[in-house]
């Protein structure tokens, strides 16, 4: 199915606040994460917590439900669902101005795989927009002591 989309954006962030006039400020915008890892617990079962930001814009006559999922790609090109679908209606409260959505999913990520991964915006079925981001182990620092 035909998305009439005017635009789509999709922001990885730390933070997002909800203002008191209804306007989303991003904070943090982030694109590598580093993980130390705990050694009392596996690494597959350790991740970092991050925000996505999604702003979709329709077509002014457009009115219709659309199906919005996220999902992530591992670097090894596996790809899954983020969270459940969110079905939003593209209608504007204000006649002749595009509709659409701002939404903010939290995720955590877990350290299954370490490098580029990406997070995938789907509207209807089909890929919209995707963004970039690297996990990455932290290493231990090397101290005066440990030289």
């Amino acid at each position: 199915m035909h998305v009439p989309l005017l635009s789509a954006n999709l922001l990885i962030c730390e933070k997002t606040l909800d203002e008191k006039d209804d306007v989303i400020s991003v904070i943090r915008m982030v694109d590598v994460f580093y993980l130390r890892i705990d050694e009392a617990e596996p690494p597959e079962k350790q991740g970092v917590a991050f925000r996505i930001f999604i702003q979709i814009k329709f077509d002014p006559q457009d009115t219709t439900e659309h199906a919005v999922e996220l999902k992530i790609m591992r670097p090894d090109g596996e790809v899954q669902q983020i969270g459940a679908s969110a079905k939003i209606t593209a209608g504007s409260t204000i006649p002749g101005l595009p509709g659409g959505a701002n939404l903010i999913a939290p995720i955590v990520v877990l350290a299954r795989q370490w490098g580029l991964h990406f997070v995938i915006l789907e509207v209807d079925g089909s890929e919209l927009r995707r963004i970039p981001f690297t996990l990455l182990q932290r290493q231990e620092e090397l101290t005066d002591d440990s030289k």
